[in-house]
């Protein structure tokens, strides 16, 4: 009963049902047994709240003193941990680690374990994808097979849009999940939020947007780059397998020149935004576009977050 009170709360009818699923057990308990039992609780230290129908006539676990002696402060090694796992782990291996560490808290003496959970991710700046089990199963599924879908998807930038979608793979970067794919319209890799993914159907139909998408995600491009503060010994590659050069010349200012052959315009973009210095796009057009797209986005957004005076 404490093991099933940790994981949600539960009314008389609830902990009956689970006594007759249960193959030791299979049959139900008087009314009396299960206060009992209960009482039993509370007096080793258990705080129980009392069923209202605030909660559904259910009985809340509040506190119990068996569980992980954690302290609010563990929450900040776990999110170390979570994010230095996420730099190492697949992204099932990264899901995984997100319900045991969720259940580690769930499990543990903290009186506010759903705060801790919800603080985990808020200090990871990672997202919860248990709800979204079911869906990341189902495009594993057509993934592989290279099917053609039909997307309904909630943009931050363009809201609720309907595409077809060419999905290439699932990739976890920087605590959010995103399908990887082709899109009509962009040449180059598109990446979905998988929790903002509201539908999908595979699209049997239009053979010829399958084929031109098809051909899209066999291209690469070409991109030159100029980062300047930067120096060939404290130049940490961008991680595209890229060739670069330092150049320096008189009356010029100095700067790393890198050629970088990628579909994967989004990656490339949080990189060159994570360095923190000056970078210039001499190609492609397409590319410098995009990038200047999403900055006058992203200072249209901030500018909208901040409080007026």
């Amino acid at each position: 009963m404490l093991q099933w009170l940790c994981v949600s709360p539960m009314s008389i009818n609830d902990f009956n049902q689970r006594f007759m699923d249960d193959p030791l057990i299979g049959k139900t308990l008087s009314e009396d047994s299960l206060w009992l039992y209960l009482n039993t609780l509370k007096i080793l230290g258990c705080e129980i709240s009392r069923p209202m129908a605030s909660n559904g006539y259910r009985y809340e676990l509040l506190y119990q003193p068996f569980g992980a002696p954690l302290e609010l402060e563990d929450i900040e090694v776990l999110a170390e941990i979570k994010q230095l796992a996420e730099w190492h782990m697949t992204y099932d291996q990264v899901l995984y680690l997100d319900q045991f560490f969720k259940k580690t808290l769930q499990l543990s003496t903290l009186e506010q374990r759903d705060t801790a959970v919800f603080d985990l991710f808020k200090e990871t700046r990672s997202v919860d994808y248990e709800g979204c089990r079911v869906l990341i199963q189902e495009l594993e599924q057509v993934i592989g097979q290279r099917k053609l879908l039909f997307i309904t998807y909630d943009s931050l930038m363009k809201g609720k849009e309907s595409f077809y979608f060419l999905p290439e793979l699932i990739c976890y970067q920087r605590g959010v999940l995103f399908l990887k794919g082709s899109r009509l319209g962009y040449e180059q890799s598109v990446l979905l939020r998988v929790d903002r993914i509201q539908t999908f159907e595979v699209a049997d139909g239009p053979e010829l947007i399958h084929e031109q998408l098809m051909k899209i995600q066999d291209g690469v491009f070409q991109v030159e780059l100029r980062l300047y503060e930067v120096i060939p010994l404290t130049y940490v590659p961008l991680g595209f397998d890229e060739q670069y050069h330092y150049v320096e010349e008189p009356g010029q200012r100095p700067y790393m020149s890198v050629t970088i052959q990628t579909r994967d315009w989004f990656l490339l973009k949080q990189k060159l935004f994570e360095m923190g210095r000056a970078f210039e796009i001499m190609a492609p057009d397409e590319f410098r576009a995009d990038v200047l797209e999403t900055l006058v986005a992203m200072k249209r957004h901030y500018e909208e977050q901040s409080p007026v005076s």
